[in-house]
């Protein structure tokens, strides 16, 4: 994001601890702003699958109504988000 000069409000960035459940609190934090991000980076894959239950609860469909990465390609990922 530095190289390509674009800023992050700081708030954006919540730390994780890698778990489902930190994935999930850290979209409920970040969804909860006044200014919400049209894409998120997860820390992993797990993380996001915490972090789709988040956005699916807040009626936020992914990736429909917002952008979600996450990276490790586990293998329960790729199904966890299918509709």
């Amino acid at each position: 994001m530095k190289e390509a000069h674009i800023s992050v409000p700081e708030n954006w960035i919540v730390q994780g601890d890698f778990e489902p459940e930190s994935g999930y609190r850290a979209m409920q934090q970040i969804l909860n702003q006044q200014h919400r991000p049209t894409a998120v980076f997860c820390g992993g894959d797990i993380m996001a699958m915490g972090a789709i239950c988040a956005a699916d609860e807040m009626g936020l469909r992914v990736p429909q109504d917002i952008s979600l990465i996450g990276y490790d390609n586990v293998r329960n990922a790729a199904i966890s988000a299918r509709r």
